[in-house]
């Protein structure tokens, strides 16, 4: 039962959908210069695909007003939930670092995720 869910949550980690931070024009050289694999914080994860995009949007603009340093956001299916990931950094130490900076009042609890 377990290794189905590895499987399945591996699967749909690989299906990950960007979600769209900039107009379509930059999103192309974006994704051209980013690192593939490494090191993501999952940020939230959400039953229905819509409320995990509306959140990454939202949290896109106040990561930015807040200064935190995390490249993107993406929603990625896995199984039954959509999840949030932030990143990708290029070790486990600069995605806690991230984390760490995430204002308190926010309420997240970020995982580190290697993908």
């Amino acid at each position: 039962m377990l290794e189905d869910r590895v499987q399945s949550d591996s699967a749909a980690v690989a299906q990950a959908l960007p979600v769209p931070l900039k107009p379509a024009t930059d999103s192309a050289a974006t994704e051209e210069g980013a690192p593939s694999g490494g090191f993501y914080l999952q940020l939230g994860a959400y039953s229905r695909a819509d409320t995990a995009q509306d959140k990454a949007r939202q949290m896109s603009r106040q990561l930015a007003d807040a200064g935190v340093p995390i490249a993107g956001l993406e929603v990625a299916p896995a199984g039954s939930v959509h999840r949030l990931y932030g990143g990708p950094f290029g070790s486990r130490e600069q995605a806690q670092e991230a984390a760490r900076a995430l204002p308190s009042e926010w309420g997240l609890k970020p995982i580190v995720v290697k993908r």
